[in-house]
């Protein structure tokens, strides 16, 4: 931890193995110059803002820093960037820690594979001193005041990372892990940051975290993001916060932009209070929105990830100063300065709860859904699509603009684009007699939202919606997948999302949703951009208030998934405890842990959390995510899958397991009473299990001579007191 700001110049302990001079133990002190070296920040020994950025001669509209003790919770780690980095490894030019920051280099392309980092965004990341200073001098006193310094700034001679693009504007992204190690990672927690920002056109700041492993959920946004602050440089007074996941499909919430109580440009602080099951957003410590009601899951998944995934592992810290090209903040945003922006970070700390936090949280079970739903039973929640409903003359497409004073009129169905696409167009054509809008999509655009049909209802809290629509397109968008959601347009909470693939011919598409906020002009988006190029056609819009239990599918017989597999949440990681689908005897417990301290194979997923580390935790900082099944019993363990239907034939039952104990394996598909009482066994098979084979794959051969139906498949464990079982599957056989 370093909690203390220095008030001197930075002073640098290196070794002068790590200055290449040669071996030894010796050190010596170097003085950073911030002077010397950031010339372009610092002017005759003085910090001379630009327009817009922060000036430390004025301390008017600063909000305190609320200091380093906090009620109920411990600081596990901070970076107060007063140089008394005692021996880390420090950079001694920018005069970062690199034992707790590495800098992100390029313009996405080799880093992360993404130009413009997934939102075409306009600069080179650097680690240069014109974009990054540690305890400069910035009140012109000689001394060092104990900031962060992160500059945007405009290269009139263009800046080239590697092979990559040509950039306009540099910047710094600094994040609290590095390709070869994390360096800061924590699952929970206080985390709070004092931060200045530039009230610069084209200037897009952020403080936000990412899980440290994309093994144990995916790949972005399935594995979750948290954005404690983000803001762009001409709301100059309001910031917000938002969560990302995916269910499957990428889906956000969050606060929408909050007004501050003076400009971004003072020191505010920016907190984010993880908790399981609850993320709050803190701003000046006022609590400014929380949410607790997400729902993750994957692509060819049976039900939704186990609450509260993906927001129950390792995430690291960002900071970093983007180049917006009006992806972010829309065309009034768009980058054209040719000074520089500054952000400054006064701090950045990481509290954990003195009394720790749960092992397993269970979301609510929406028992709070409306039971009047049938007053609204067969009305339309949504304007149809009309031959005169369409409108694509707002300006710059932006119809983000129009909704905030209640302009955007519910009766119609907007064209909205952004820059890349501003040849989009959009009419209300007549086929057959329906009405339908269509789209042309004339550039294909870099982001989905590049080109938008959108239409507005108010939504109500606790009921639950189905969303149905007809489609078809022209040209190359025919066989493409593009995606319809229901959006708070305030604060980006996404409340449904489904992805369709166009075909040349009309199709019927319907997906349900359970409405968790009350929102006027709630949105329907039909995004369509970032694939193809033609026309799409889109028609017979409904918006309906349903029964609630014609949006579940859990009492339903059970059919075989995308994948082939006839079993439900194989791998534990669905539902209430991560069980859901699975039953036991009365002598059965099952229970899959979050993580675990000690992996069963050297396949696991293994992820460090520093943070754990630091407070005793765990020994070693290393958490295994393979969320196994823990099954425990005081005679024969057996576990079951009912409600499944499953076709006549020849079928492979797989799956992993490990036991302290010798023992048999009975498989059965069965029909069960009384929880433990098999009875009309179709098909069985068996294996024997050695304690000495560790944690082995089984692969069993069962022959169903009929179809069956609502039966189960269920699976006893002779003589085991414990059992680790995970990835059961049943496919039909080559």
């Amino acid at each position: 931890m370093r909690m203390l700001k220095s008030g001197i110049a930075l002073i640098l302990a290196l070794s002068l193995a790590g200055c290449g001079v040669g071996a030894g133990n010796d050190e010596v002190t170097q003085t950073f110059d911030a002077n010397e070296n950031t010339a372009a920040v610092v002017k005759n020994g003085e910090y001379v803002p630009d327009e817009g950025s922060h000036d430390f001669s004025n301390t008017d509209g600063d909000q305190a820093d609320p200091g380093i003790e906090r009620a109920g919770y411990k600081l596990v780690w901070s970076d107060e960037f007063g140089g008394d980095y005692k021996d880390d490894n420090v950079d001694p030019v920018t005069g970062l820690d690199l034992d707790m920051w590495s800098p992100q280099l390029g313009d996405g392309t080799t880093d992360c594979g993404l130009q413009g980092w997934g939102n075409n965004e306009l600069q080179c990341y650097t680690a240069d001193p014109a974009n990054i200073g540690v305890n400069e001098d910035l009140d012109g006193d000689g001394q060092g005041d104990g900031y962060l310094r992160i500059t945007a700034q405009y290269e009139e001679a263009k800046y080239k990372y590697a092979d990559e693009s040509e950039k306009e504007y540099t910047s710094a992204r600094l994040r609290t892990t590095s390709p070869d190690a994390a360096l800061f990672t924590t699952t929970y927690g206080y985390v709070e940051a004092r931060i200045a920002l530039p009230c610069v056109k084209g200037a897009w700041p952020a403080f936000w975290m990412l899980p440290e492993s994309k093994n144990i959920y995916g790949t972005w946004p399935v594995s979750g993001e948290i954005d404690i602050m983000e803001t762009t440089g001409i709301n100059t007074e309001m910031a917000c916060g938002t969560l990302h996941w995916g269910a499957p499909t990428h889906v956000y919430k969050g606060s929408g932009y909050v007004k501050l109580d003076s400009d971004i440009s003072r020191f505010h602080t920016y907190a984010v209070n993880w908790e399981p099951g609850r993320i709050a957003w803190i701003y000046d410590g006022k609590e400014i929105a929380a949410l607790a009601d997400w729902e993750s899951g994957f692509a060819g998944a049976s039900s939704n990830l186990a609450f509260d995934a993906p927001f129950d592992t390792p995430f690291y810290l960002i900071l970093n100063l983007a180049v917006d090209s009006g992806r972010f903040g829309g065309s009034d945003n768009y980058a054209d300065f040719k000074g520089k922006a500054d952000m400054f970070v006064d701090y950045v700390r990481v509290f954990k709860a003195d009394e720790g936090y749960a092992d397993s949280v269970v979301k609510g079970d929406n028992s709070d859904q409306s039971s009047d739903w049938k007053q609204y039973e067969g009305v339309a929640q949504i304007a149809p699509i009309t031959m005169d409903c369409v409108v694509n003359d707002v300006p710059n497409g932006n119809v983000n603009a129009i909704e905030p004073d209640g302009n955007a009129d519910p009766a119609k169905w907007y064209l909205a684009y952004q820059n890349d696409s501003k040849n989009a167009t959009a009419e209300a054509v007549d086929i057959d007699g329906t009405a339908w809008a269509k789209v042309g999509v004339n550039s294909v655009g870099s982001q989905n939202y590049s080109t938008q049909l959108i239409g507005h209802y108010n939504a109500m809290s606790g009921f639950t919606y189905r969303i149905s629509f007809d489609a078809f397109a022209t040209n190359s968008m025919v066989g493409k997948k593009v995606n319809c959601s229901s959006k708070e347009w305030k604060g980006w909470s996404t409340f449904g999302t489904t992805d369709f693939e166009l075909g040349a011919e009309p199709e019927h598409f319907a997906f349900y949703i359970n409405q968790t906020d009350d929102f006027e002009d709630c949105r329907i988006e039909f995004n369509l951009g970032s694939v193809g190029l033609g026309e799409v056609y889109i028609s017979n819009v409904d918006v309906q208030i349903v029964d609630p239990a014609e949006a579940s599918e859990d009492n339903a017989p059970h059919k075989m998934l995308k994948k082939g597999n006839y079993i439900y949440n194989g791998d534990f990681s669905q539902g209430e405890g991560r069980v859901k689908y699975w039953e036991t005897d009365d002598n059965t417990v099952i229970n899959v842990p979050r993580f675990t301290t000690e992996a069963l194979s050297d396949k696991d997923v293994k992820v460090m959390d520093v943070a754990s580390r630091l407070i005793g935790e765990t020994e070693d900082g290393y958490k295994y995510y393979e969320r196994r099944a823990e099954i425990t019993s005081q005679g024969d363990a057996f576990i079951y899958q009912p409600k499944m239907n499953i076709p006549a034939g020849d079928y492979v039952l797989t799956f992993d397991i490990k036991s302290d104990e010798d023992l048999n394996i009975e498989a059965d598909i069965c029909r069960i009473t009384d929880k433990d009482v098999l009875t009309v066994k179709s098909a069985s098979a068996s294996a024997a299990y050695s304690a000495e084979d560790g944690l082995k794959s089984v692969e069993l051969n069962i022959s169903l001579k009929e179809d069956v139906e609502d039966t189960a498949l269920g699976l006893r464990f002779e003589g085991a007191r414990k059992v680790w079982l995970d990835n059961v599957s049943l496919k039909a056989g080559e």
